[in-house]
């Protein structure tokens, strides 16, 4: 991608974390808004670029996804959640936060909450 498409994967990573922590802060609607603007600038991103660039928002992307997973989880929409954890897994199973989207939708699956 070319430098602006680097400027909104970076935009949508910093979203994200934000979103995290307002989730932390228990403040679940404000996290909604912040996934939506981190959604929207990844929908942006053009694409073609070098492979780094490409993990980087791919990576990026299940990062956002996995977020919306903890919201949605937050917001009591476990199925949701469940899908949602599971996508993030797949965009990027070897990412560094895979694990942690596993976990959680393995602990949806053992309380019977399924995608």
């Amino acid at each position: 991608p070319d430098h602006r498409d680097m400027i909104r994967v970076n935009q949508a990573l910093l979203n994200g974390m934000a979103a995290h922590e307002a989730i932390g802060q228990g403040r679940v609607t404000a996290a909604g808004v912040l996934l939506d603007e981190a959604e929207r600038a990844l929908a942006a991103v053009t694409g073609g670029g070098a492979d780094a660039q490409e993990k980087s928002r791919r990576d990026t992307a299940a990062a956002v996804r996995g977020v919306r997973g903890e919201s949605l989880l937050a917001a009591g929409r476990l199925r949701e959640a469940a899908t949602a954890f599971r996508d993030a897994a797949a965009m990027a199973p070897g990412g560094a936060f895979a694990d942690r989207w596993r976990a959680l939708a393995a602990r949806l699956a053992t309380a019977g909450v399924v995608p």
